[in-house]
């Protein structure tokens, strides 16, 4: 039966001559239809992609095929599917939890935020204008919030591109929502938990994404403008954002620091241990801002510690950053002599 599907597709896949001047495939809609459906239903996953029958997959009678065939292969194409670089059209967010809710299939959870990134937007085909669009769609199904809106801070994804690109209106007198905007309006409404969205995004811009993603999670964590007590709680996130592979994540974060530097609640002793990072960074303006840190931390408590780290600037390449941290060491300490 493989062979024939095989056979048959090639068939009428070929182009001819269909009057003067005109060419096309020798089949119609209805006939690959039909071989769709048979290789679905007849065929191996091998046999199936070799076909590239996937097309049974973009309607509604897909689902009434299911009623009475289901490979046993389902949730692996699927998987397979949606770790392409460029998701197929009929693999929507919504069509997978009606697969999910119908045959309890099984996706990677990476598979699932891939899928979740364009499902706040219109439809595939419809223009962006075409109908509203918010936050509220995230409610359509429990698991939504639950949990895989979680999967979008732990997988990579190109939802940095959808906020950018991919903004509709979603009524006359706004703007535009996006991601973030979704999320925010979430969280002011009581369905996501603000110190959660707060902790992950700040994990997320240092969990090796590409740099345009990395930035996006860090722009979004300083959008919802966390407190000085907000920041203050998160501190062992923050500071673990000093390892990051990119300078923006770390460069937003110190600048949130020197607001909180202050504050009792401060924990100097983590900051100082992670500070070596901060001041071997080959980014000038890191190693400024992390010496500012310092010396905002000095004026109000000297310890052998603070004037140790600081050393690690002297081997700077930039003449201007090692004579701020010699001052600094020299000015301290001789306080700290004393």
């Amino acid at each position: 039966m493989s062979s024939i599907i095989g056979k048959k597709k090639r068939y009428y896949s070929e182009f001819i001559s269909q009057g003067k001047n005109t060419w096309g495939a020798r089949g119609d809609q209805e006939h690959f239809y039909v071989l769709s459906v048979a290789s679905f239903v007849s065929q191996n996953l091998k046999d199936f992609k070799r076909d590239e029958c996937a097309s049974i997959l973009s309607g509604e009678e897909f689902f009434e095929i299911l009623e009475w065939y289901r490979p046993v292969w389902l949730s692996t194409y699927l998987n397979e599917e949606l770790s392409r670089e460029y998701l197929p059209y009929y693999l929507g967010y919504g069509k997978l939890m009606k697969l999910k809710n119908m045959l309890d299939i099984s996706l990677e959870p990476g598979g699932w935020a891939r899928a979740l990134v364009s499902y706040i937007f219109p439809e595939h085909g419809q223009k962006f204008r075409d109908k509203k669009v918010n936050w509220k769609r995230l409610l359509n199904f429990p698991e939504t919030l639950d949990e895989h809106i979680w999967y979008l801070f732990q997988y990579e994804t190109d939802i940095h591109w959808t906020d950018q690109y991919g903004q509709v209106s979603a009524d006359n007198n706004r703007p535009g929502t996006s991601w973030s905007q979704c999320i925010a309006d979430a969280i002011q409404n009581g369905k996501l938990d603000r110190m959660a969205i707060l902790k992950e995004s700040v994990l997320a811009s240092n969990r090796n994404f590409n740099k345009n993603l990395s930035g996006w999670f860090i722009n979004m964590f300083e959008a919802l403008q966390p407190s000085k007590e907000e920041l203050l709680e998160i501190q062992e996130e923050l500071f673990s954002i000093f390892s990051a592979p990119h300078s923006k994540p770390i460069n937003s974060i110190l600048k949130l620091i020197k607001g909180i530097v202050q504050e009792k609640e401060f924990d100097t002793a983590s900051f100082l241990e992670n500070a070596s990072l901060l001041l071997n960074s080959e980014v000038k303006v890191t190693v400024k801002t992390t010496l500012t840190v310092i010396e905002t931390i000095a004026k109000r408590e000297i310890n052998s510690d603070l004037l140790v780290v600081t050393c690690e600037a002297l081997a700077n390449k930039d003449e201007a950053i090692q004579k701020k941290a010699a001052k600094l060491i020299v000015k301290y300490g001789e306080q700290f002599k004393e």
